[in-house]
């Protein structure tokens, strides 16, 4: 993945705030699109390009503490007009995973990302002789039990008729739609993320998919709506007042539901490709 089209200062500036914040660590882009280039990337599908350029990151470091990947996205996007960096970060330990499908997921990012960054004393690394490959079975299971818990806790949600405890309903559609986007992220990627945040996991499902983009277009702005789903159900020990206009949940719920059928779709589209592809290397 040679052709990133960003300007050679924001590469630099991109690089220079992860040392900054950092220190010594190793950083590759994976992904990147933008509305005026096309789209590159080091996996086979990058999905319709954005109103902003968005580029995707895998960073190894030694500090990875909680919220630290969102403050570095955010400085990137202060410093270089806007552009949206979604950030893997994780330990050099990670790469000593077990999972076949995230040794696929770091092995094919290692080959073929655009390094900005590397760190010469902990050079990262997969140790393994020959290709790595998908797990078909595991991922097919994960995406099943991911579409199950979904489902439930959407029938759950849309069973109680309490209008009082509305936002507690819309803190279950919220982990609905993240067990979908863990779902669609396993499929795709193979990757089981660090982060569980909401916002996160869809801008990472939009390196190959539009559909959070269809369906929640409006989450980056203040419809109160999307900001209840956005929330993380741990807010629910600092509210105080959980009602909610019935409507707007009736809106919610409903979009949600499509927003699984349609996954769902997407999904089988996806996992009968991985079948047909079985027999080959590390290309699946």
């Amino acid at each position: 993945m040679k052709d990133i089209h960003l300007p050679q200062h924001q590469l630099k500036t991109v690089a220079a705030v992860f040392e900054k914040i950092l220190g010594a660590c190793s950083v590759y882009i994976f992904g990147y699109r933008s509305k005026d280039t096309r789209s590159t990337g080091a996996f086979p599908v990058i999905a319709t390009d954005p109103d902003n350029a968005q580029i995707f990151i895998l960073a190894f470091s030694d500090v990875t503490n909680d919220g630290l990947a969102g403050t570095i996205s955010d400085l990137i996007s202060r410093q270089c007009d806007g552009l949206v960096c979604t950030i893997l970060l994780h330990k050099l330990s990670a790469l000593g995973t077990e999972s076949p499908n995230m040794r696929w997921f770091f092995d094919r990012i290692l080959r073929r990302g655009r390094r900005l960054c590397l760190d010469r004393q902990n050079v990262p690394y997969l140790d393994f002789d020959g290709f790595t490959s998908k797990n078909q079975d595991e991922i097919r299971k994960y995406w099943h039990k991911c579409e199950a818990v979904a489902a439930f806790y959407l029938e759950s949600a849309s069973e109680s008729q309490r209008v009082e405890v509305g936002l507690i309903k819309v803190s279950m559609l919220s982990i609905a739609m993240e067990f979908v986007a863990l779902g669609l992220i396993r499929i795709f990627f193979g990757y089981s993320p660090n982060r569980y945040n909401l916002r996160f996991l869809f801008a990472l499902c939009g390196y190959f998919s539009d559909l959070p983009g269809r369906f929640f277009a409006s989450a980056g702005h203040p419809d109160p709506r999307f900001k209840c789903l956005f929330a993380p159900p741990t807010m629910l020990r600092h509210w105080n007042d959980l009602g909610m206009n019935e409507q707007d949940f009736d809106i919610l719920l409903a979009t949600c539901r499509e927003f699984l059928e349609q996954s769902a779709k997407w999904a089988n589209i996806e996992l009968s490709k991985l079948v047909t592809l079985k027999p080959q290397n590390h290309e699946n």
